[in-house]
């Protein structure tokens, strides 16, 4: 087990590159993100169940998917099949902090379900968060660091 001690406020770019590359490596990382603390990992079936795992829980629920600006969220859905106000919200809602739940595209093997829920966090809302998953050329998994039923 690694940790890596800083400063949320101000966030040190070499020790954000290091929790990217933890990430990149497939190990898990406690993060404040725009919203609530999270338990960060890099997308993948294994790495959900490995979440699923250290949250005590085996609901099988699908977690969200925080995702760079710079990230081609086309790749994970279907959203050439939407009307075009749907696609407006992209527009309206991202960056920022709100989730926005899209048809998965077949190609995503992870959530099973048939849709994905996806994040663009903003600079504005966590710096430090937003600067992270912007190191990262990959989706990452961030559910909540408390377990299912435990208060916030």
């Amino acid at each position: 087990m690694r940790f890596i001690d800083f400063d949320v406020r101000k966030p040190d770019f070499q020790t954000l590159k290091a929790a990217a590359e933890l990430l990149a490596d497939d190990y898990p990382v406690v993060f404040p993100s725009d919203t609530t603390y999270g338990i960060l990992m890099r997308h993948s079936g294994e790495n959900a169940a490995r979440l699923h795992a250290l949250r005590r829980e085996n609901t099988g629920n699908p977690f969200l998917l925080v995702i760079s600006e710079d990230f081609d969220w086309h790749a994970l859905t279907l959203a050439d099949a939407l009307p075009r106000e749907n696609l407006d919200a992209v527009a309206t809602y991202w960056p920022g902090p709100n989730t926005l739940i899209f048809p998965k595209h077949q190609s995503l093997s992870y959530p099973v379900a048939d849709s994905v829920a996806l994040r663009m966090p903003a600079a504005e809302s966590n710096k430090a968060f937003h600067t992270l998953v912007q190191l990262c050329d990959f989706p990452v998994m961030a559910p909540s660091f408390n377990r299912p039923g435990d208060p916030v």
